[in-house]
């Protein structure tokens, strides 16, 4: 699995295409090493429909934890539906996880999480 993580490593600095990118690592996972590991990305489609703020709820103010980041998904939303950056954890034990989230991050809104972090 190291050899792997250094592989989409390597590949993520000169991607584009991040969300691919993730289900491409997603896929090339064994299945022994996605169950051990507990290694499954939630697609965009199910998060929007998993996490909907109320009405009235401010977002500005909040924060939000992450406690497996994946691809990144769920912080994306966060992002989107108005969290801060700043109010913003995320945690994964994978090297590759945790890069290819905080590159997502600053590609898209040029801004740097460093409260995502590779932690078990």
């Amino acid at each position: 699995h190291q050899e792997l993580i250094l592989k989409y490593l390597k590949i993520l600095e000169n991607s584009s295409d991040l969300e691919k990118l993730g289900s491409y690592y997603e896929e090339e996972l064994s299945n022994t090493t996605r169950n051990l590991e507990g290694i499954y990305y939630t697609p965009n489609r199910i998060v929007e429909q998993l996490f909907t703020l109320p009405k009235d709820f401010d977002a500005t103010q909040a924060i939000f934890c992450d406690p497996a980041v994946g691809s990144g998904n769920f912080i994306m939303h966060a992002l989107k539906l108005g969290f801060k950056v700043e109010n913003i954890y995320g945690y994964d034990t994978d090297a590759f996880a945790v890069a290819l989230t905080k590159k997502r991050i600053k590609e898209r809104y040029r801004l740097d999480c460093p409260n995502i972090m590779q932690k078990d």
